[in-house]
């Protein structure tokens, strides 16, 4: 491997025991949305910070997922997500 290239990251799901824990945790309204989100849309925290009301649409029942949020220098700058393609996720 090139000094250069940097080792990629192995990413796992949660295990049953820290799914578990998320619902069993006490967590206020917002929070439990955003969890919830996260586990029905199955996006990257990187992804949903940047959601905006814009991004859901009601009529076509879906979340566009378009952006992500990266950080440099301690700053949370957005970009395009990691495909660079916009998703559609179904909304139930």
């Amino acid at each position: 491997m090139n000094d250069i290239q940097k080792e990629k990251i192995k990413e796992r799901g949660l295990s049953e025991e820290e799914q578990t824990k998320i619902k069993e945790a006490k967590l206020d309204p917002m929070e439990r949305i955003y969890v919830g989100l996260l586990f029905y849309l199955g996006l990257r925290p990187q992804e949903a910070f940047p959601l905006m009301i814009s991004d859901f649409d009601f009529k076509e029942k879906v979340v566009k997922i378009r952006k992500a949020v990266t950080y440099q220098n301690n700053k949370a700058i957005v970009k395009s997500t990691k495909t660079r393609v916009q998703r559609n996720v179904p909304i139930p």
